[in-house]
C-alpha cells in the first residue's frame, strides 16, 4: 500500500506543482497567500463575470502574478457599479404619521414597580416557600424554598423581570417571587 503525502505549495521543500509520481490526498488543502488568491477569484466569479469574454482572457494567463492582477481588475472595473445600484435601492419611503387617535388609544407601558410594606409572613413548614401579604393586599409568594426567614414589618419593592417579579427587601436581599392575587 502507498503512503500518502499532503504537499503544499509552501512547503519549503516542493516549490512546484506534484509531479504524477508524487501523491495528493484529498481534500487538496490551501494555505499561505494561496488563500488570499482563492478569495479574490471567488469574487469575482459571479454572474455578470462569467457572461464576459474578459474572465476567459484572465483564465488563461499562466502566470499567477498576472493573472491575479488581471482579476483584480475585473473587480475595481465592476465596483463602481454595484455601489450604484446599492444607492437607487436605498431610497427612502415615507412613512405616514400615527394619527392622534392612535396614539391616544396606546397607554404609556410604564416599568412594573410596587412600593408597600409586608403585613404578614407565614409558611407550613421550614423548607416551604413563604407566603408574604403587603399593606395594599397583594399576596406574593416564593418561587423558591428559602431557608432564610423573612420578617414582617418591613418595607419591600417589587419589580418586574423578563421573566418573572423579584422582591427587594429592606435589608438588599432580592428574592424571585409571584403573585397569587
Amino acid at each position: 500500500m502507498q503512503s500518502h503525502r499532503i504537499i503544499h505549495y509552501r512547503d519549503p521543500i516542493v516549490r512546484t506543482r506534484p509531479t504524477s509520481d508524487q501523491t495528493l490526498s484529498l481534500p487538496y488543502t490551501i494555505t499561505g497567500h494561496w488563500q488570499g488568491i482563492a478569495g479574490a477569484v471567488l469574487l469575482v466569479f459571479n454572474s455578470c463575470a462569467l457572461a464576459d469574454g474578459a474572465m476567459d482572457r484572465c483564465l488563461t494567463i499562466e502566470s499567477s502574478v498576472k493573472r491575479l492582477a488581471c482579476f483584480e481588475e475585473l473587480t475595481r472595473s465592476r465596483q463602481p457599479v454595484q455601489e450604484e445600484r446599492a444607492t437607487e435601492e436605498q431610497e427612502p419611503t415615507p412613512r405616514p404619521a400615527p394619527s392622534t387617535a392612535e396614539t391616544d388609544a396606546q397607554p404609556e407601558q410604564l416599568p412594573f414597580l410596587v412600593t408597600s410594606h409586608i403585613v404578614s409572613v407565614r409558611r407550613n413548614t421550614r423548607y416551604d416557600p413563604h407566603v408574604m401579604t403587603l399593606a395594599n393586599g397583594e399576596v406574593w409568594r416564593e418561587n423558591e424554598a428559602n431557608v432564610q426567614r423573612i420578617k414582617s414589618n418591613q418595607d419591600v419593592v417589587i419589580t418586574r423581570g423578563a421573566l418573572n417579579y423579584s422582591m427587594r427587601l429592606q435589608n438588599g436581599r432580592t428574592i424571585l417571587v409571584r403573585k397569587v392575587r
